[in-house]
């Protein structure tokens, strides 16, 4: 790689070492940019790579690969509010649901991740606010539970 990586990129490689994985597949630096002869074939095995991949890393937040996976090497900027009654309560803000906060951001809005969104088995998607983990049957997210 010429020069050091941008941030998303770098916070995908922590987070790959964390789950205990070898290896981190990246669009942007897998697929050839500079040769269309070359880009055709591998952007034909995309739906092979997304289908066949342990879990899809999505970075959501943010609108350039500098912007990072929040939470990870840098703060989310949207905490949940929450408030602790009698030190053993504690109630929090219901953030807003997944197609708000996954679908409607520049990530959801790109054509070419609507086959990432389907062909992934599994996908951890970081948001500005928290992280979701998607598969086929459900949605888990950090504050609750979606179906």
């Amino acid at each position: 790689l010429p020069g050091l990586p941008p941030a998303t990129i770098l916070d995908a490689m922590k987070v790959v070492e964390a789950l205990v994985y070898r290896y981190l597949w990246v669009d942007s630096l897998c697929i050839t940019q500079d040769d269309p002869v070359e880009t055709q074939l591998q952007i034909q095995q995309i739906a092979s790579i997304y289908a066949n991949a342990v879990i899809c890393i999505v970075a959501a937040a943010g609108l350039s690969p500098r912007t990072g996976l929040p939470g990870v090497s840098s703060s989310r900027k949207d905490l949940q509010s929450i408030a602790r009654i009698n030190g053993n309560i504690v109630l929090g803000a219901f953030l807003p649901n997944f197609r708000r906060m996954v679908m409607e951001t520049k990530w959801g809005s790109r054509a070419w991740t609507y086959q990432e969104f389907v062909l992934s088995r599994r996908m951890l998607i970081f948001t500005e606010s928290e992280i979701f983990y998607h598969c086929g049957t459900l949605t888990h997210r950090e504050s609750r539970v979606e179906h």
